[in-house]
């Protein structure tokens, strides 16, 4: 169970180890491209830099929901 961008994201795969690891990191990506997809809409209209700024926001928060999803998924099993 996690937040990203005020929206409350439900995932079930808790303590199911590796195999939940990867189904968390997948939803979790997915969860973290669209949480930045508007932010980078809006930054891919500064002049100069605002593709590359869209771009990083896009990176970055598909990074962070790959990391809360397999972190989610992986349970209690220490790893992280």
């Amino acid at each position: 169970h996690f937040e990203t961008a005020g929206e409350d994201y439900l995932v079930d795969i808790d303590g199911s180890g590796f195999v939940g690891s990867i189904a968390g990191g997948v939803l979790g990506a997915g969860t973290g491209f669209t949480a930045g997809f508007k932010p980078a809409q809006f930054l891919w209209r500064v002049p100069v830099a605002g593709s590359y700024l869209a771009l990083g926001t896009l990176g970055l928060t598909t990074v962070a929901g790959v990391y809360i999803g397999a972190r989610e998924g992986w349970g209690d099993g220490g790893f992280w």
